[in-house]
């Protein structure tokens, strides 16, 4: 299926005729602090690691922590204060754990669950481009993860919301609800929008 989403098309024109403005503060070598969420983790030396991190600002970026005693973890919510610049790999300063949300859920597939979206967000997301709405989205499938008894359920709404975000129309959407049973649902669902936008998962497996 030809990729057809809002989020990687806009890239080009936004790495066109933003670049000067995302990167102000980098020329200037001005600090910044702001949160974001743990997606992946490399370890880089005894003491630094690179994190794949996910910032409301910025979106998908690599940072590297270098002399930190903290021990880092994918789905870690972070107070990070970096240098952002037009390199690939960026520099944080200081990091500030503020919670872990595997810590918080309820079950094994409630941690599978919000791992394989972790997973799908590093293959999906853009590097270094604003996604402000999937952040928030991101943010809202872990809190309700906390709180439900069916993650197959939390994890649909997901997919719903990205959906939404990336255009895809309602009657699509609207085909997956058929599926009176969460677990097969979310599967399905899943499978559907990793086509949409060319990523290679499955719900099962995950990669």
């Amino acid at each position: 299926m030809q990729k057809k989403g809002l989020l990687k098309d806009s890239l080009k024109s936004y790495k066109s005729v933003s670049s000067e403005v995302i990167f102000l503060n980098a020329k200037k070598k001005k600090m910044q602090t702001q949160e974001a969420i743990v997606l992946k983790v490399i370890p880089y030396s005894d003491s630094s690691s690179i994190l794949s991190v996910f910032f409301k600002t910025y979106g998908l970026c690599d940072v590297i922590v270098k002399n930190s005693k903290l021990s880092f973890s994918p789905l870690l919510k972070v107070e990070m204060s970096f240098i952002s610049s037009e390199k690939s790999l960026w520099k944080a300063t200081l990091t500030h754990i503020q919670k872990s949300y595997t810590s918080s859920l309820k079950s094994f597939d409630h941690i599978q669950k919000a791992f394989l979206i972790k997973e799908f967000l590093l293959k999906a997301l853009p590097k270094c481009a604003p996604a402000k709405k999937q952040y928030e989205l991101f943010l809202n499938f872990l809190d309700s993860l906390k709180m439900t008894s069916c993650s197959s359920l939390s994890a649909s709404s997901f997919l719903e919301g990205w959906c939404t975000l990336e255009g895809i129309t309602r009657e699509h959407i609207l085909e997956f609800s058929r599926n009176e049973n969460p677990k097969f649902k979310f599967e399905e669902f899943f499978r559907f929008v990793c086509d949409y936008e060319g990523v290679k998962m499955n719900a099962k497996g995950g990669t």
